[in-house]
This record gives structure tokens, sequence and C-alpha cells, in this order.
């Protein structure tokens, strides 16, 4: 168990990095471009705290819900990493 969680920890702390930094680089974006990539930002910041709040119930649960909320997490990571890289790839252009 430990290992696992230790694995879903490392991905969310690799993403977390990436948007700290993307959202570093927006700051410099052009006042209309930069409203819409502050609405990315918000749900990317949405996403990660969702992700944190499942992977905190994670580390709290034990048997079959753990199962069940360990698939929460991954597939909340996946969603995170799926907003990041469409907000990366809307504000590369």
């Amino acid at each position: 168990m430990k290992e696992s969680i230790d694995k879903l920890e490392a991905r969310i702390d690799g993403l977390n990095k990436k948007i700290d930094q993307f959202q570093f680089q927006l700051q410099s974006l052009p006042t209309e471009a930069r409203q819409q990539a502050e609405e990315m930002s918000l749900n990317l910041e949405n996403k990660k705290q969702m992700t944190l709040s499942k992977l905190e119930r994670l580390k709290q649960s034990s048997g079959d819900a753990y199962e069940d909320i360990q698939t929460g997490v991954s597939m909340a990571i996946d969603d995170l990493k799926l907003a990041f890289d469409t907000a990366k790839e809307r504000f590369r252009q």
C-alpha cells in the first residue's frame, strides 16, 4: 500500500511542479490572453486540490475501499494531466 501511495504522490508532485512553472509563465501574457489563462489556471488549481483531497482519503482508507479510492486517485491524476496538457498547448501558440 505504501509503495503505491508513494508512486501516486510522485506523479502528483511532478505535475504540481509543471503546473507551478506554467502558471508563472502565464504572468507574462498580454492582458486579454492572461484572462483566459487565469480561468484555465483556476481550473488546474481546482483539479489539483481535488486530486490531493482524494489522495488524503486514500491514505486513510483500508481494505476494499482502498482499491476503489486508489482507482479514483489515479483517474484524478490523469484528468489533472490532461487539463494541464490542454492548457499548455492552448498557450504555446
